[in-house]
């Protein structure tokens, strides 16, 4: 009951985390310990596929499984077209679900899933929550169910928020020409690791490095080369 306390406000104030690191470390504990489910998960989109990026245990000693679902799968299209949880046992006895790879079939059945729940935005899947089996064997009830959505729809704004956050974050400690670090981000990381060596009484240094000719590069080739 306590759990399920913390879980309703934290889905009150998940807006205002926008690192993602948090949200999704705060977010699983929470779920993992208010449902008693063996492991919470949530997948990104990632070359291709939907893999499985945060995820926690309730029992912390127990190994995470990895979660991979190709990007055309029909579990996707479902999860993008409807606004509830699919269940697993959907997946195997639908016909809808029978063009789903036996890849996809089996690293859902290796993480023991039985709920996926789509965390969409603007009509987007953005993301997905992954609930595993309930510890001991327990099942989902109704009221577990729309708990998970309503998390799902509080992290869907919280998600989009720290993607923006992320992105701004990005473009603020890169070049935009060559989307290398730029001199700003140089500052923060040695000021960092300065930090770091002075807490652990570590030696620090710091090597500069030349390019011989590199302007006779730059002149020939061109800036872009260069």
């Amino acid at each position: 009951y306590d759990y399920r306390l913390m879980l309703r406000d934290f889905a009150r104030s998940m807006s205002n985390v926008i690192d993602l690191d948090e949200l999704a470390d705060t977010m699983l504990a929470q779920v993992t310990n208010a449902l008693r489910t063996s492991q919470a998960s949530l997948v990104f989109p990632e070359n291709g596929y939907f893999k499985a990026k945060f995820a926690q245990r309730l029992a912390k000693e127990e190994p995470v499984i990895p979660i991979k679902i190709r990007s055309d799968s029909p579990i996707i299209s479902w999860l993008e077209d409807e606004d509830r949880p699919l269940l697993a046992e959907a997946i195997e006895i639908s016909a809808e679900f029978r063009g789903v790879w036996q890849e996809d079939r089996d690293n859902i059945k290796a993480a023991q899933v039985e709920l996926l729940c789509p965390i969409k935005r603007k009509n987007k899947l953005i993301s997905i929550l992954a609930i595993s089996r309930k510890h001991r064997r327990g099942f989902y009830d109704k009221d577990d169910i729309d708990m998970i959505m309503t998390v799902a729809h509080e992290a869907a704004v919280a998600i989009d928020n720290a993607g923006l956050y992320a992105r701004a974050r990005e473009r603020a400690n890169s070049d935009e020409l060559t989307a290398m670090f730029n001199h700003r981000y140089f500052h923060l990381r040695l000021q960092e690791e300065i930090n770091r060596a002075s807490r652990f009484g570590e030696a620090f240094s710091l090597i500069f490095m030349d390019i011989d000719h590199f302007k006779k590069v730059v002149d020939t080739y061109g800036h872009l080369k260069g």
